[in-house]
């Protein structure tokens, strides 16, 4: 065999058999190095900390490992003619709102499924971290989740009051190196948090079939810092799920 010709039937070289499985790629070890990093002075609360999450959380209790829930099982052709299953590379498709969607559960309650006017539509929602071993939302600090409420009426537009209204879960750092953490409320893994909210049906709206509508987006930085940035909101917000729970207005 030359320099500039290959033989592939002597491959793999005598004495270099190839491998798969190595364990560590098999376990969060492996996320870690991209996925946990913390600068010094700032070691208790990682600037990174998804891995760290997991560790605190009980899927890592229950020996669920990272590459289970973001690098699922699918079958195909591995090797020539051989046909099995595998782990996938495409990690639940990045941001796309039904792999966002499969971390969260949301209920929605209302006190009463109708309200005269002069009196107030009034709401509970559950938003619960039911498939994310980690915190949601995780990694970078600039990522965020908006619960947002709003009321339509019954033409469809929003309702008078009824303008959107949020709620976040995320986390906030100082804007310098070591990125102290200054707040933390997002979802840990197995945790729910209850929002309320309240909407007062005016004594001159019409009567008629109105909605309160929850909805839930996950943004890639805030809104705030987007605009300074430049960026569209299309380019940093995913919208996860939407829900409308229909409420009468006599």
């Amino acid at each position: 065999m030359t320099e500039s010709s290959w033989d592939l039937a002597s491959f793999p070289p005598s004495g270099l058999p190839t491998r798969c499985g190595e364990a560590a790629l098999q376990t969060a070890e492996a996320c870690a190095f991209c996925h946990q990093a913390a600068l010094p002075g700032a070691e208790e609360h990682p600037f990174l900390d998804t891995v760290g999450e997991w560790q605190r959380s009980p899927f890592a209790e229950a020996g669920v490992q990272c590459q289970e829930c973001h690098m699922t099982r699918v079958s195909g052709s591995i090797a020539g003619s051989r046909y099995a299953a595998f782990a996938s590379h495409q990690m639940l498709g990045g941001r796309s709102p039904s792999a966002i969607a499969r971390a969260f559960t949301v209920e929605v309650s209302l006190r009463s499924p109708s309200v005269q006017r002069g009196g107030a539509v009034r709401s509970t929602v559950n938003v619960m971290n039911t498939g994310a071993g980690h915190s949601l939302p995780s990694g970078d600090p600039s990522h965020q989740v908006e619960v947002r409420f709003s009321v339509f009426g019954p033409d469809g537009a929003l309702a008078a009051g009824g303008e959107p209204v949020s709620e976040w879960l995320r986390r906030e750092v100082s804007p310098e190196p070591p990125f102290l953490e200054q707040s933390d409320e997002r979802l840990k893994a197995a945790s729910s948090r209850a929002f309320d909210f309240s909407w007062a049906a005016g004594n001159k709206l019409p009567p008629g079939d109105y909605s309160v509508e929850v909805s839930l987006h996950w943004w890639a930085v805030g809104p705030d810092r987007a605009t300074s940035l430049g960026l569209e909101e299309s380019a940093v917000r995913v919208e996860v799920t939407r829900q409308r729970i229909p409420v009468r207005v006599d």
